[in-house]
């Protein structure tokens, strides 16, 4: 446990070797005024600092504290200090002065009242002049970056985000009629388009919301509508997930079964598995149901692997859990064979050799493939290998990581012989864009904290899965919607598509230039369906920008 014995000396340099480890640093490349926003640090990495301060120092600091307050080392050591010193008693009958802090600083300083507060919550009895200046610069950065990216990114014009109590999400049970709106595309373009591909970005519907477990009669009337709107206004696919005993995600446990559902209500949309957890299931099985799927839909079948995370999942395949990964890619390569039509060797009942051929056939000769990734390079570089396309999202990996593991994946595409013009990376953004770009924030806003709560179990064991300390259980209800409303903010900037079509255009053009090839819009994540059907029109619109952009390359 901390000591209270030369804290000046100790309690800086400490905290300067905590935050450096957290952000792989040197510590003596770490810059003790810069705020905790600029070095890098994100809402995990200052939870993981939470833990580490308490145990250090035997002091509980909240990550609004380290947002709002306590931003930089120096008031952090400040603050620290301040909470271990020991305070002298005083033995005297007489009441004694009540002066404000700011009169105890050496020199005469002067500070705007509005900022009074805040000095007083971080200023130490023994502040010098030169660190009472640097606070006071530092809180006025504070006032003017609350809606700053957690990653250093320029912030765009924006609702301002209050962690608002979650509460239960109203839903409309009435039914409606999708309104047919004629997109209006002259006054908006895309400010900048890819080197390699320009304006080549294709747009799909991707499902993984919450549903509950009990039967309702409308559980997938967002499903089916979006995807009747979206086969007939030019959408390229449907990503259909897999996932078991979880309410997130949990209403499609096969997603074969869906597929073939919507092979017959649509005519020119791809149904796309995102994802097959294939260690879950016998490869045989895999190929004969998504043969049936290309059949009943005339060829429009694609399949996203993945090698799953959850051990509970497992209880389907207990044996294969702690070789997932490995099983995956090989198991991939059983299914392809199948599709194709070569036999592969199985034993039968009777132990003997038995040569399988898929019954029935596809209509496509081959099928396409993607490998699901969160943030794994290795995986990437994998992925490449095998000539497989990527779907990944940005809930593990930041902007800058996509872009470098993106380009390990074509990296490895070329070494390995495939053209690059087959790759194809897809990226899952959480999706509701409406014609004003307020409204639809502010309309998204309870949702999307609804989402985060309902995934938060989910959310650790991701977490976990990544190697990063950090104990979620241990904050405060607080802490939790402060790293909530933090999220969303960072969403709203860098990796969603939530406002309008203007204003989401810029995270586009962002992907684009990193070398992402289509956008899976995730559309079912607590928006009322009803509201999110008749606002894809606004989406549309957004994707007809696109397309025009690369109609006018073409030309």
């Amino acid at each position: 446990m901390y000591s209270t014995n030369n804290q000046t000396e100790t309690v800086l340099p400490k905290l300067r070797t905590i935050v450096a480890n957290l952000l792989k640093a040197d510590p003596e490349e770490i810059n003790v005024d810069a705020p905790f926003l600029e070095m890098g640090a994100d809402s995990i990495v200052l939870v993981d600092a939470i833990l580490k301060i308490e145990n250090a120092f035997g002091i509980k600091i909240s990550i609004r504290q380290l947002f709002e307050e306590l931003t930089t080392l120096n008031a952090l050591a400040s603050y620290i200090e301040q909470k271990t010193t020991p305070q002298p008693v005083v033995n005297t009958p007489q009441q004694p002065e009540i002066k404000p802090l700011l009169a105890l600083a050496p020199t005469p300083f002067k500070v705007s009242n509005n900022l009074s507060h805040n000095m007083s919550n971080n200023a130490p009895n023994n502040t010098n002049p030169s660190l009472m200046e640097s606070i006071v610069r530092q809180q006025m950065q504070i006032m003017t970056q609350q809606l700053e990216l957690l990653r250093g990114f320029t912030p765009t014009n924006s609702a301002p985000t209050t962690s608002a109590p979650v509460t239960s999400t109203p839903t409309v049970s009435a039914p409606i009629e999708l309104k047919q709106h004629k997109p209006s595309i002259s006054n908006i373009q895309p400010t900048k388009l890819s080197q390699n591909t320009p304006g080549l970005v294709s747009f799909s519907l991707y499902y993984f919301g919450n549903y509950q477990s009990d039967f309702e009669q409308d559980k997938y009337n967002l499903l089916f509508k979006g995807a009747k709107f979206a086969d007939e206004h030019g959408f390229t696919a449907i990503w259909i997930p897999e996932r078991h005993f979880h309410a997130f995600g949990g209403f499609s446990p096969n997603p074969s079964v869906i597929a073939a559902a919507l092979a017959r209500e649509t005519q020119n949309i791809q149904l796309r598995a995102g994802s097959v957890v294939l260690p879950l299931h016998h490869p045989i099985r895999v190929a004969e149901e998504w043969s049936v799927v290309d059949n009943l839909s005339k060829g429009r079948v694609g399949i996203s692997f993945a090698s799953g995370w959850h051990p509970n999942d497992f209880v389907l395949a207990p044996e294969a859990f702690g070789k997932h990964r490995d099983i995956m890619f090989q198991e991939i390569e059983t299914v392809k064979k199948l599709w194709r039509g070569e036999p592969v060797q199985y034993r039968d009942g009777s132990g003997k050799d038995f040569n399988v051929k898929l019954f029935p056939m596809p209509m496509q000769s081959d099928v396409s493939v993607w490998v699901t990734i969160v943030n794994n390079p290795d995986t990437y570089i994998k992925a490449g290998e095998i000539g497989a396309g990527v779907l990944t999202n940005l809930m593990g990996q930041t902007v800058e990581e996509l872009g470098q593991n993106i380009a390990l994946y074509r990296e490895a595409l070329a070494k390995h012989g495939h053209d690059p013009k087959s790759a194809h990376v897809t990226v899952l953004l959480h999706t509701f864009v409406g014609e004003d770009a307020e409204v639809a924030r502010s309309q998204a806003r309870q949702p999307f904290y609804n989402y985060l709560r309902t995934s938060v179990g989910l959310f650790k064991n991701l977490v976990k899965s990544q190697g990063l300390n950090v104990d979620l259980d241990n904050l405060s209800e607080d802490d939790v919607d402060y790293i909530f409303s933090k999220a969303y903010e960072r969403y709203l900037q860098t990796s969603a598509l939530i406002g309008s079509p203007k204003s989401c255009m810029p995270i586009i053009d962002n992907l684009i230039a990193l070398g992402v090839d289509e956008i899976a819009c995730f559309v079912d994540f607590g928006v009322d369906g009803n509201v999110v059907l008749n606002n894809l029109h606004h989406l549309q619109q957004l994707k007809e920008c696109y397309q025009k952009a690369i109609h006018s390359v073409a030309a």
